[in-house]
């Protein structure tokens, strides 16, 4: 079996500042509303919720979050490269424990054309992901249980995406993102996969879903139950993701008026 190995690298501080600054942009935030995004970046960076000003353009934002970047990681530079440091010696057990029983969850062979899985540390409110690519981002200061928590969730994703690969191909050259039918499905079923027993007792990190998932209903159900449901009755792996997409583009309407 193929094991992908985990890289901590620094985040390069060009795709740092787009990705914070993108959030506080005005038609992301009319567009998503899966999370409160505005309120996490002003909450991690309180000196950009005392500078960005209503009234102004994208341009303005992004000029205000590059200077804040800029200073920021000329300050941490050497606590970045610490914590780097750390996590890579943390990670050893998603190698030699955590992710071969994702793998055998999600009935599926790690290609060895696939690549490793690489952490980015930097400053940041939310954290990205690029499944196509197996890489993710987070803020540097976050505590060690919740990055082992969010790194376990990423890492879900990105098992789901070969398994998806294996059994219908993904030619596209991006990769899915809101509102996508795929993308829900990635979000959707982290609760169930990552709560099993088989998963908990290698990572006991409980895992939750998007909350708007559970606050939001479907015939009187929450959203993320009809996903868990689907998981509880599945035959085998392929069978619940093909169901539970089904699920998602028969009410993708729904969902996104309830969830966007």
């Amino acid at each position: 079996m193929t094991i992908p190995k985990i890289k901590v690298k620094i985040s390069d501080i060009e795709f740092n500042t787009q990705s914070v600054a993108e959030l506080l942009y005005h038609d992301f935030s009319e567009k998503n509303k899966t999370l409160p995004f505005k309120e996490r970046v002003f909450h991690a960076f309180p000196q950009l919720a005392a500078t960005i000003k209503n009234g102004m353009t994208n341009a303005e934002i992004y000029d205000v979050v590059k200077r804040m970047m800029y200073k920021e990681y000329e300050k941490y530079a050497d606590e970045m490269e610490e914590r780097r440091m750390e996590l890579l010696s943390k990670f050893e057990v998603f190698q030699s424990a955590i992710i071969p029983k994702m793998l055998d969850l999600f009935e599926v062979e790690w290609s060895k054309d696939s690549q490793d899985i690489t952490c980015y540390l930097g400053l940041y409110a939310v954290f990205p992901r690029n499944v196509l690519t197996k890489e993710y981002w987070i803020h540097y200061k976050t505590a060690e249980d919740v990055v082992m928590r969010a790194s376990i969730h990423e890492i879900n994703h990105f098992i789901l995406f070969e398994k998806w690969k294996a059994m219908h191909g993904y030619i596209l050259q991006e990769q899915p993102s809101y509102p996508d039918v795929l993308w829900f499905l990635e979000e959707m079923v982290v609760d169930p996969t990552l709560n099993t027993k088989e998963i908990q007792e290698v990572a006991p990190y409980p895992q939750k879903a998007y909350q708007i998932f559970y606050d939001n209903t479907l015939n009187d159900i929450s959203i993320e139950e009809h996903i868990i449901k689907l998981f509880k009755e599945r035959k085998n792996m392929a069978d619940f993701l093909d169901r539970a997409y089904k699920f998602i583009e028969d009410n993708h309407k729904d969902i996104i008026d309830k969830c966007g």
